[in-house]
């Protein structure tokens, strides 16, 4: 018999809850099964958001394993939806935000475990979302007629639904572009902080500044030491100071494999960072600025899309 998925989905029975096992993660694996409407809404978000819920929507459902999704996708949006196609979409979440939400069990406990995110919490909810929104399945009903890529589960329009990226606020998407993201780097032996305090030092590589500078508590703090003009800046800066960005770089987005993923997750997208606070590695707010950051981040992807780095 088949199910009624408006009871499972949404059970006017007593609700059943779950306490969160203990995480070993900093993060939390979540599924949620959409359709080709609103998967077209995330890729517009750059696959970094969920798109905010209709008026008859107050609630927002993702699951807590992808059997449940699929069976979602498979048997509800593939069948019910226009277009009739579903799609299972994968993706972390900062633990303690997931966590403030109660498992709801809506249908068997061990499978249909969810959690429900009133729509005025969506955006926070977004905010939390580590890396990129990724589709890892998908799931055609009858009478479909588009196309969808059977490996990377995107309907034939949406293979490369960016042209380009603007990235530069630590409280935006794609603020892990930045030098100045909290991601820590080895390089030679030493741990950097961030990207931002290896460059830096370098303008006083083989002197103490360059120590003094790795111990900077922030970025921030580490980029005003690195433009002080009282210190001896070394005399080739001016023509390796591209090639110490992209050692930077290279070690930030391989010794993370979730950056490794966010920028591939990019495609043939324009990177470029978007301020008028600089014009060389930035593009100068309108445009006529150089971008060398995103210039190098674009090599990086397609060393990376070359498998030319481990």
């Amino acid at each position: 018999m088949t199910p009624d998925w408006l009871e499972i989905l949404f059970p006017s029975k007593a609700q059943r809850t779950l306490p969160w096992p203990k995480l070993n993660s900093e993060t939390v694996m979540l599924w949620r099964p959409v359709g080709e409407q609103e998967l077209h809404l995330i890729a517009q978000n750059g696959y970094r958001a969920f798109p905010p819920r209709l008026p008859d929507q107050p609630i927002f459902y993702p699951v807590l394993n992808q059997p449940y999704a699929e069976e979602i996708a498979r048997d509800w949006n593939a069948r019910r939806n226009t277009p009739p196609v579903g799609f299972v979409t994968e993706f972390d979440v900062l633990a303690g935000v997931a966590t403030k939400y109660e498992i709801q069990i809506v249908g068997a406990q061990n499978t249909h475990q969810e959690l429900w995110v009133p729509a005025e919490e969506l955006a926070a909810f977004n905010a939390a979302i580590v890396g990129s929104i990724r589709v890892v399945e998908h799931f055609t009903g009858e009478g479909y007629q588009g196309e969808i890529d059977p490996v990377i589960h995107l309907p034939r329009s949406q293979e490369s639904p960016m042209s380009q990226i603007l990235f530069y606020d630590l409280n935006s998407p794609y603020s892990e572009f930045s030098n100045f993201s909290r991601h820590p780097i080895e390089i030679d032996g030493l741990n950097w902080p961030t990207s931002e305090h290896y460059f830096q030092a370098q303008k006083f590589a083989g002197t103490p500044h360059a120590e003094e500078l790795r111990r900077q508590p922030t970025p921030m703090l580490a980029a005003r030491m690195g433009r002080r003009r009282d210190l001896p800046l070394r005399p080739d800066w001016e023509g390796v100071k591209d090639a110490v960005m992209m050692a930077a770089l290279r070690a930030k987005f391989t010794q993370h494999p979730e950056l490794r993923e966010l920028l591939l997750g990019t495609g043939d997208a324009e990177l470029v960072e978007h301020t008028t606070n600089d014009s060389y590695w930035a593009d100068g707010g309108d445009g006529s600025g150089r971008n060398r950051l995103g210039e190098l981040l674009m090599d990086l992807r397609a060393e990376l899309q070359e498998g030319d780095l481990p």
